[in-house]
């Protein structure tokens, strides 16, 4: 039987509730598509419009998800700085054939949007490179046509060969990951003998911490680190509530001798993956024995895989050090998969 859908916006926890459910069921979907990390990233950056959707049925069952947002300093729609994730799709028997759905209506908001903005970006990614390590390559692009052919707010699919779109980019960039499926003893040699030797001397006190006061205590350090307040509060806000919903957490250096707070690392969590978010410290080398408490925590939990950031992408001196001192944990590299696509304005299109 058809099931008949509708677009509608992402904006009740009704429809946020069901996406988290998919999100949990679906082995290839991470943090990126939980609508908590939309709401966080509009936190952060208090000029992004939301326009997360959902496929809805006439009962409001949700059968496909995106979270996206637009940046009008730079006339793009995706994910604060990270690329929106793909829809959260759960056809019934894996066949969408039945799906009643107006993609007209949804180029018709595209068309809307050029009117308003003058012109406009897609920014998306098809997968996250997490996967990449548990699927064969056949899988991944089989994986990311299914996806892509099912993107179809703001034009996304079924739109490409309008005139409206012109051809997609991929922008993609490394990104490092640890496998941590490793033995212990062979992730401790696969780091720089630099960082061995710093480990071995810290007397540093570093653990978990997951009481009211840890987000104060590292909201403080990275102010104190970068010499004023970095961004907004509420952005600190959603990442306690992760800490305390499980999937993430503080861990924390302080002195042996003063018991005081000298830096921070605060890593999600999801499934069998982790995610290096921040980080901040306020005396040289401390970084490094956080990091390997890290890991073995992680580890601990099971996780299978830790990713510490992008590759390559680091324009600055200190992008670039940021990016080495990834680099001297060990891992590999792995590409993330970015694509854009510019949409020219209405009265430039030719028909």
């Amino acid at each position: 039987m058809d099931v008949r859908l509708s677009l509608v916006p992402l904006d009740t926890d009704h429809l946020a509730d069901q996406v988290n459910h998919i999100v949990d069921a679906t082995q290839s979907l991470w943090f990126w598509s939980r609508p908590q990390w939309r709401d966080y990233e509009l936190a952060r950056n208090p000029k992004l419009e939301d326009h997360s959707w959902a496929l809805v049925d006439k009962e409001y069952r949700v059968h496909a998800a995106q979270l996206l947002t637009y940046n009008p300093d730079d006339l793009e729609y995706g994910l604060g700085d990270l690329p929106a994730p793909p829809p959260a799709i759960l056809p019934p028997d894996g066949d969408d054939s039945h799906y009643d759905f107006d993609y007209e209506q949804c180029r018709a908001g595209l068309i809307a949007r050029c009117e308003k903005s003058g012109s406009l970006r897609l920014k998306s990614a098809i997968w996250h490179p997490h996967f990449k390590s548990e699927f064969t390559d056949q899988e991944m692009v089989m994986a990311g046509q299914d996806r892509k052919a099912l993107i179809c707010a703001w034009g996304y699919a079924h739109t490409c060969a309008s005139p409206l779109m012109g051809q997609w980019v991929d922008v993609g960039h490394k990104t490092r990951i640890i496998n941590l499926q490793k033995e212990q003893d062979q992730l401790w040699h696969d780091m720089r003998k630099s960082y061995r030797h710093l480990i071995r001397d810290s007397k540093l006190n570093i653990g978990t911490e997951t009481h009211s006061e840890a987000r104060k205590i590292c909201q403080d350090l990275h102010q104190r680190a970068a010499g004023g307040k970095t961004r907004p509060t509420d952005s600190w806000i959603y990442q306690d509530a992760w800490a305390q919903q499980n999937q993430a957490s503080w861990f924390i250096a302080r002195d042996p001798d003063t018991t005081q707070p000298v830096g921070f690392a605060y890593v999600i969590r999801d499934k069998r993956y982790a995610y290096y978010a921040s980080a901040a410290s306020l005396t040289p080398n401390v970084s490094h024995a956080i990091q390997w408490a890290v890991i073995k925590h992680l580890k601990g939990l099971g996780v299978t895989y830790y990713e510490m950031g992008h590759q390559g992408v680091g324009v600055t001196k200190k992008e670039s050090n940021i990016e080495f001192f990834r680099r001297g944990f060990g891992g590999e590299d792995f590409v993330q998969p970015i694509y854009t696509c510019d949409v020219r304005p209405v009265d430039r299109v030719v028909h």
